[in-house]
């Protein structure tokens, strides 16, 4: 409910205000064929994955709802962010660099903002849940007569947030009513880098 907005319920009727925000994101470099051949071979792969998701069930700030009997605000999300980078190389002398990086912010949010004292009759309540996985991998693999580099690097940086908050106070008129304010949060982020060189035997000429 937008910014100074007034609801009014006649009757007694509930309100709800709910949200449900399910992504999946995925990025992938992945060679078509390794580079290779002749003196030097080079095969690189960057894969980059930059994600902000929101969810929100939110009463702006000077909003009011009048007359309602319970009021309720739900914010539940489920993210999934996917980061692959695979290489390879051969040659004379052989270089294989590979980085897969995730950035991710995952915020979400069930807010009374400011403004006078929220009154109901009946149950008020702000629930915020969201799940989050993270997965991170990159892969390199180099072959060279001579010399043989293969390097990876898989990083993920993750900004997982989860919020049921109040800036105004609240007030139930009748005794059996209940407020309550829940929220959970589920990250799991994995990483995975593998890299591997193969060059010259010992005793082979240069």
């Amino acid at each position: 409910i937008a910014k100074t907005s007034t609801v009014t319920v006649t009757g007694g009727g509930d309100v709800r205000l709910s949200a449900d925000n399910q992504t999946a994101t995925e990025a992938e470099a992945l060679p078509v064929d390794g580079g290779g051949g002749g003196d030097v071979g080079i095969g690189a792969s960057v894969a980059i994955n930059i994600v902000a998701n929101r969810s929100t069930a939110e009463l702006s700030d000077g909003a009011t709802v009048t007359g309602a009997a319970a009021l309720t605000l739900s914010a539940d999300a489920v993210h999934s962010v996917t980061t692959t980078a695979e290489a390879g190389s051969e040659g004379g002398v052989s270089i294989t660099p590979v980085l897969a990086l995730s950035m991710v912010n995952n915020t979400t949010m069930a807010r009374l903002g400011s403004g006078g004292t929220q009154s109901n009759t009946g149950n008020v309540t702000v629930t915020a849940a969201q799940g989050s996985t993270t997965t991170t991998s990159a892969k390199a693999a180099a072959a060279g007569a001579k010399a043989a580099i293969g390097a990876s690097l898989a990083l993920a940086l993750v900004d997982d947030q989860v919020l049921a908050t109040t800036q105004r106070n609240i007030t139930t008129t009748t005794a059996a009513a209940d407020v309550t304010f829940g929220a959970i949060g589920v990250s799991s982020s994995t990483l995975d880098a593998t890299a591997s060189a193969a060059g010259a035997k010992e005793g082979d000429d240069a």
